[in-house]
Order: structure tokens, then sequence, then C-alpha cells
């Protein structure tokens, strides 16, 4: 779950962890919009909240830590590697010779970390307990 202005995102997996659905819900008091940013004041954010509640008890939601395949969706991706690294594969040309040395080493890092990325607006490196590391 999570906001994707101006709705709110529910993402559904199957119990093997396949994407299966994202579902947009409408929020009750939409954010306010201030230099082109959706912007939460106490009043939205208390509103929001309330929103996510009720949805919650809706579905009958609980909190847990589930397994989550890669995935692309309208609201949000799970790739093995940060955007840097993928464009590296993909267009390799794009760097000069020390950067691609550089992104290779960090590559190998990277394999070693257990993170992976994930895009919700923007991307975040997560670990295998679900915690951001950087973003």
């Amino acid at each position: 779950m999570g906001v994707m202005c101006p709705d709110f995102a529910i993402h559904y997996f199957s119990a093997a962890g396949d994407f299966v659905e994202i579902q947009n819900r409408k929020l009750t008091l939409p954010p306010a919009i201030r230099n082109g940013v959706y912007f939460f004041d106490e009043i939205a954010d208390a509103s929001l909240n309330a929103d996510i509640a009720a949805w919650c008890t809706e579905l009958k939601f609980t909190e847990s830590p589930i397994d989550v395949l890669k995935f692309d969706s309208d609201g949000g991706t799970i790739e093995d590697f940060p955007a840097e690294l993928i464009e590296l594969d993909e267009e390799p040309d794009n760097f000069t010779d020390d950067e691609r040395d550089e992104l290779l080493e960090w590559r190998a890092d990277w394999v070693e970390s257990d993170l992976f990325a994930f895009w919700w607006g923007d991307e975040l490196w997560i670990d295998s307990d679900g915690n951001v590391n950087t973003s």
C-alpha cells in the first residue's frame, strides 16, 4: 500500500510472491499541490491515516513480512539492480572506461549485499528484511 498521488495504490500479490494487480483508491481528502508537488498538511495527513485504517479494516489487512518477486506496475517496480547498473548493461557506451570499471566493482559489491532496487516515485535500495538503506 502507498500513496500514488492523487490516489492511494494497493498492490496485490499471490501467495507465491507474483504481482497480481494494483488497485487505486481515491483519497477522501487529496493533498494540496504546491509548486507542482503534492503536499500533505496536518489535515490531509490525518485524513490519509483515516483512509488507510478504513481500508485495512475492509481488507482484513494484517501487517506481516511477505516475499515478493520482481515486478513492474504503474505504481512501483522491483529490480535486481539500481538504474545506473541497469544502464551499464543496456547502454555501456554511455560510460567512460573508468566509469565502467567503477560500476563493475560496484556491481560485484551489490550482488553480495542482498539489496534490491524498489521504484516508488524514486529509487529506494532495500535489503531482504525490508529496510531502506538509501534513496
